[in-house]
């Protein structure tokens, strides 16, 4: 392994996340760089962070906004032992542990937005994307983490302004570290319970945090947009969705926009 990588431990007790750290000042963007150099994605519970990430991804290949940079920019490498009918579950694990993280520092009025967005009082905070390296015999999943701490909304694009927040414009002062550590030791604590005791804890917590059961959603399927309320969330992390026309469907990716706050009874 090249020798400019400084390999530092972090918590060398976790089994799963944040056993050790690679920093950087700049990188193009942290999945990116783990996807680049496979050799670094045998490396158990490896966290590559950065300072600065000059050409982050969202979901469907959009742009991450750097803003002032002073972020959170980071991404575990999680070597998961759970059937591979779990995977995308660790979606859901990645956001309840940010969650749950910022709900430890003191964040007010938080919320994930399925599938892995965390608001606080509506406006984005943090945005995840998990990627499966298709690379033979190297059994890793890559969680990426992007968390807006400093400054406020006016630092990113005027489109944004309405939509994103920063811990900062919420009262919470944090460092990048402090934060990452936070983050590391509950992605750890959610990990082991989902090996020891399995997903329905872990999927009944973020079904509380996400508060979307019983709103109503516009979403696409199969290229086709429709209109429905959200009934219930499923082991792989789908939403199942019932929609106007009296359908059942479940909803594994895309975009869902909220329409209307208006709660029906739960599906059991």
């Amino acid at each position: 392994m090249p020798s400019f990588w400084d390999i530092t431990p972090l918590f060398r007790d976790h089994s799963f996340a944040g056993r050790s750290l690679i920093f950087f000042d700049s990188l193009d963007s942290t999945n990116l760089f783990l996807l680049k150099h496979p050799e670094l994605l045998k490396e158990k519970g490896l966290v590559v962070a950065t300072k600065r990430q000059t050409a982050g991804i969202g979901r469907k290949g959009r742009k991450w906004e750097e803003g002032c940079g002073r972020h959170l920019f980071c991404s575990f490498v999680v070597h998961s032992r759970l059937p591979s009918s779990f995977i995308s579950s660790i979606t859901l694990i990645g956001g309840l542990s940010v969650y749950e993280a910022l709900l430890r520092i003191g964040a007010k009025g938080l919320s994930i937005k399925w599938p892995n967005d965390i608001l606080i009082n509506g406006k984005k905070v943090c945005g995840i994307l998990c990627q499966k390296p298709t690379i033979e015999d190297i059994e890793a999943i890559i969680i990426g983490i992007g968390v807006n701490i400093s400054g406020d909304s006016s630092q990113f694009s005027k489109n944004l302004h309405k939509k994103a927040t920063t811990l900062e414009e919420n009262g919470i002062k944090i460092t990048r570290h402090e934060l990452l550590k936070t983050v590391s030791k509950k992605l750890e604590e959610n990990l082991r319970v989902a090996h020891k005791d399995g997903l329905t804890p872990l999927i009944s917590r973020w079904k509380e945090a996400s508060d979307s059961i019983g709103k109503r959603v516009r979403f696409l399927k199969n290229g086709d947009s429709s209109a429905g309320t959200i009934l219930d969330i499923d082991f792989d992390g789908a939403l199942i969705v019932r929609t106007d026309a009296d359908k059942i469907l479940r909803v594994e990716s895309g975009e869902i926009e909220y329409r209307e706050y208006q709660r029906e009874k739960p599906f059991i």
